[in-house]
């Protein structure tokens, strides 16, 4: 059956708003294989696949063809009913019922009678008089008051232009703009190639397949978030202008702030490589009753043994104004894409409200800040600010400079970037390699995203597209 869409010219719109064109060149299960295919008017060089599951709206185009001619209406006169012996006589008369009930008609002749009584019509009933009776200019000035065009989509369409396939037809105010729609897009900066967005399950699913098929390990993948990070500050604060031998300056502070899940683990990672680099680094760590996972735990302690400074959240501000120099930048860690602040401490309302409270006294500090996959404080999913208590009271989130995406990146980043972060500095956003196989990229809900190259690089910067 997938043989007759072969070769079919079609417009897809992504689950991400991106607008795709391209002929169908395949369909293996779910899967669409596309050549010849534009991203936002942007021709790319290489064929592209799509799952069914990424798929918002698809419309097959048809070439556009010559108007035809309209067809000639026919000349065939209206049928005819059966002639009847004569003309039709009409009633005549005051308006008086006649007795139907009798077998031989009334005395002025039969309605339906037949023959030739055509001097029988009666001119009695003057028909243009009784029009002119009838205010139709009052009724219809009644009918315009009463009526409006707005639930009526023929009157919408009476447009006095032509539109292409691609150009808004409808008001700014009931859709998206053109300009809106291209910022929902992430692309490489260098080379600018398209780069796949996933949501948290499918990034989440993605390290599994790592673990269970290929072997690797958490603790493997968290190595590699911490050097991909590093990597990624050191960049930041200067490179090798700053970071050299020659360079007698106080090394740079950095505070971490790290929570319990996915990205926290990561961050006290990150320690460890900035310090080899001769980094000063302080590390905010979650509180001790809540920080009893094991991974965490023996992140923690190799700090320690190597001589870090790991305070706990209530601690944090203390910790940092006895430091000889002031913080230079602020890694955030706190929540990731696992889950939000008000379900990482298992619905406990005071540890939620004391990270609420962590992070509007980080946005107070006019301190360059680095999120982790995500600003914290905003909903993996929507990209949207989080509620910070059980009544939905909308809370802050993490107001960074950069944010870096370990992985792939998520989709609700770009959501937030445009809903939530216009007002504020502008946000640039990077990808990191993290030694996820190129081979757990082969299945098919996962072959998208494989998309992604990395090169010669550990991480590539993005520009809205």
């Amino acid at each position: 059956m997938a043989s007759q869409f072969l070769g079919l010219p079609v417009s897809i719109v992504h689950n991400i708003g991106t607008n795709i064109y391209g002929v169908i060149e395949g369909v293996d299960g779910t899967t669409l294989k596309l050549k010849n295919v534009k991203i936002n008017d942007q021709a790319i060089d290489y064929d592209y696949e799509i799952d069914g599951s990424d798929i918002l709206d698809l419309q097959v185009l048809r070439e556009q063809k010559t108007p035809r001619e309209k067809p000639k209406k026919s000349k065939k006169s209206p049928a005819k009913t059966a002639p009847m012996n004569g003309p039709i006589k009409l009633i005549t008369g005051s308006g008086r019922k006649e007795n139907s009930r009798s077998g031989t008609g009334s005395a002025n002749g039969d309605i339906f009678a037949t023959g030739n009584h055509s001097d029988n019509i009666q001119d009695d009933f003057d028909f243009e008089a009784n029009l002119n009776k009838f205010d139709k200019k009052g009724v219809f000035d009644e009918f315009k008051k009463q009526d409006t065009s707005t639930s009526r989509l023929v009157d919408n369409n009476r447009i006095s232009a032509k539109y292409r396939h691609d150009e808004n037809v409808l008001s700014d105010s009931s859709v998206i703009s053109a300009d809106v729609s291209k910022k929902l897009q992430l692309k490489i900066e260098k080379g600018g190639r398209f780069c796949p967005l996933a949501n948290p399950l499918q990034i989440i699913e993605l390290e599994r397949e790592a673990f269970m098929d290929f072997g690797l390990s958490e603790e493997t993948l968290t190595e590699n978030s911490g050097r991909t990070i590093c990597s990624l500050v050191l960049e930041l604060l200067g490179g090798s202008r700053r970071m050299n031998a020659s360079n007698h300056n106080s090394p740079p502070l950095v505070t971490i702030f790290c929570g319990i899940g996915r990205s926290g683990l990561r961050g006290l990672a990150a320690a460890r490589h900035l310090l080899n680099h001769d980094i000063h680094v302080v590390v905010c760590k979650p509180a001790t009753r809540y920080s009893d996972d094991a991974s965490i735990l023996r992140e923690v302690q190799r700090l320690e043994k190597l001589g870090v400074t790991v305070s706990e959240p209530n601690l944090i501000e203390k910790v940092l104004d006895e430091q000889e120099a002031p913080t230079e930048l602020i890694i955030d860690a706190l929540a990731g894409i696992e889950f939000s602040i008000l379900d990482m401490f298992g619905g406990d309302p005071a540890p939620v409200e004391d990270t609420y409270k962590m992070i509007e006294w980080i946005n107070r500090k006019r301190i360059s800040k680095l999120s982790i996959d995500l600003p914290a404080g905003l909903d993996s999913s929507t990209g949207d600010l989080c509620a910070r208590d059980s009544e939905g009271t909308i809370g802050q989130c993490i107001e960074p400079k950069w944010v870096l995406s370990l992985g792939i990146p998520v989709s609700s980043l770009v959501y937030w970037k445009n809903k939530w972060a216009t007002g504020h500095s502008e946000c640039h956003f990077y990808v990191g390699d993290i030694g996820i196989p190129r081979a757990a990229f082969q299945s098919r809900s996962m072959k998208r995203l494989g998309q992604l190259r990395f090169g010669p690089d550990y991480y590539l910067k993005l520009v809205q597209g």
